[in-house]
């Protein structure tokens, strides 16, 4: 039994490892794959500029910027306004954020850092009215207006400033790698996970709505890339609030490797 069909395809016909029957499982109802993704039409995919995950990547700079890039504000701040857009359809509900884009954990702690200042200043921010306000409640408006278009019956949209207003101060930034103790558990209605392979593999992430994804294997085998798509799920309740933020060229990886599988499938079928 494989997870990893690829396989099976790959012995000689003569081969004593060549399985003599295929069963072709098939997910159940409600399940979101590949196709939500990555077809031409999908609405869920969010282009970001490569170079600001370059930026993410600290690496070894003595002082590396310390500002959030705009991929990734845009990837927060929309999943403010749809996790709470969901807290108001189901009270007690709690969702996830991720960012993968390093296997290094000097990368890790720094973007932990970013996130949570980050954090703290939009709960700043949103206790005031002045012009800072009022671009922040401009760049909201545009993540809402953006999730009317695959969610519907969404909230208004002061009901959600408030009710993120209400849970901000209460985000929760969990670094997720083989240094820390923190567990893939949700705590708060706003929990952003923050990692590198220990997230890529193995777990399913509970109501994951917004991902920021970055990694670049130099070999991007397909059942690697695949593991780490975490989006992938039983997602019904929540997929209209769903998005994957990411650089162009690692959508066309996931893109070709859908196809591919989608191909092996039918060819299995």
């Amino acid at each position: 039994v494989t997870a990893t069909p690829q396989a099976l395809f790959l012995q000689r016909p003569d081969h004593r490892f060549r399985p003599s029957f295929t069963v072709l499982s098939e997910p159940g109802p409600g399940y979101h794959g590949g196709e939500i993704f990555f077809d031409d039409d999908s609405r869920l995919l969010k282009d970001v500029d490569v170079n600001e995950v370059t930026q993410l990547q600290s690496g070894h700079q003595p002082s590396p910027s310390i500002s959030v890039p705009k991929g990734l504000r845009t990837a927060l701040l929309t999943f403010f306004v749809g996790a709470a857009a969901k807290a108001l359809e189901y009270p007690g509900s709690e969702y996830a954020f991720l960012c993968h884009v390093s296997i290094r954990k000097a990368d890790h702690n720094r973007i932990v850092t970013l996130i949570e200042k980050f954090v703290e200043q939009i709960s700043d921010v949103l206790k005031r009215q002045d012009e800072e306000y009022i671009k922040l409640i401009d760049e909201l408006r545009a993540a809402y207006n953006d999730l009317c278009s695959t969610e519907l019956g969404m909230p208004k949209f002061d009901d959600i400033i408030s009710t993120v207003k209400r849970y901000i101060h209460g985000a929760t930034v969990k670094l997720i790698n083989g240094s820390s103790s923190d567990e893939i558990q949700l705590t708060s209605v706003f929990t952003l996970f923050v990692g590198g392979n220990k997230l890529g593999r193995g777990v399913t992430i509970k109501n994951l709505i917004v991902t920021y994804y970055g990694r670049n294997p130099q070999r991007p085998n397909a059942d690697t890339v695949l593991q780490h798509a975490r989006m992938y799920g039983y997602r019904e309740k929540t997929i209209g609030v769903t998005r994957l933020f990411l650089p162009s060229h690692l959508a066309d990886h996931f893109k070709l490797i859908h196809r591919m599988e989608r191909a092996l499938r039918d060819l299995v079928d």
